[in-house]
């Protein structure tokens, strides 16, 4: 990197290696790889070892884009799924598993991070900031949020919980054939058909 401003540009090639390893943050070493596939036409190696695996993607899509700060991107994502989900529910097909969407995501998860990093260095160098200015912005742009990361892991895992409590108290009900609001209390004040014992 030189001591001058980078000039106004739009092409991902112009993309200095320094400001995308800057920006990028932790586990740079994990995202060369795929960047020098984009910027110089390399063929990764070892393509299919474990270690190219973006294991958070793969497990939590929407947490990792979370990490690494893709909130758009992550809105998107769920637009996008709904609407395939719509589209294959209409001519029949429903219940896809997630697991589907995961390695989806997977697959691409670097390429599109990588495009979107080099889309935002480019907005910030365009602004023609000292070099001491621009990194200072690169660095806090980039990286990753683990607060956000955290949160949505929250949700995610709040959300789960309802789930499998609801589907517990579903399957409870489909087994007695008694209603869980209708049970009665362990006093035996109410039947399952509203009346009160002590009527009885």
């Amino acid at each position: 990197m030189n001591d001058q401003p980078v000039k106004k540009t739009s092409d991902i090639h112009l993309v200095d290696d320094a400001d995308m390893a800057l920006f990028t943050g932790k586990n740079w070493a994990q995202y060369e790889p795929t960047w020098r596939a984009l910027k110089y036409a390399e063929r990764p190696k070892n393509l299919f070892d474990f270690k190219n695996i973006n294991w958070l993607a793969l497990a939590l899509a929407p947490v990792w884009f979370l990490y690494r700060k893709m909130y758009w991107s992550m809105l998107a994502y769920f637009v996008i799924v709904y609407f395939i989900d719509l589209g294959l529910e209409m001519i029949g097909i429903k219940n896809i598993p997630g697991v589907v969407y995961a390695v989806a995501v997977q697959q691409v998860s670097r390429m599109i991070y990588l495009q979107i990093n080099a889309k935002r260095i480019l907005e910030i160098r365009k602004l023609g900031e000292t070099e001491e200015v621009a990194t200072k912005k690169l660095a806090e742009a980039g990286g990753v949020s683990s607060t956000a990361a955290y949160i949505g892991t929250a949700v995610i895992a709040g959300y789960l919980g309802y789930a499998i409590y609801d589907t517990a108290i579903n399957r409870k009900e489909i087994i007695t054939g008694t209603p869980y609001h209708m049970e009665a209390p362990v006093d035996g004040s109410i039947t399952t058909d509203g009346t009160n014992t002590e009527q009885k």
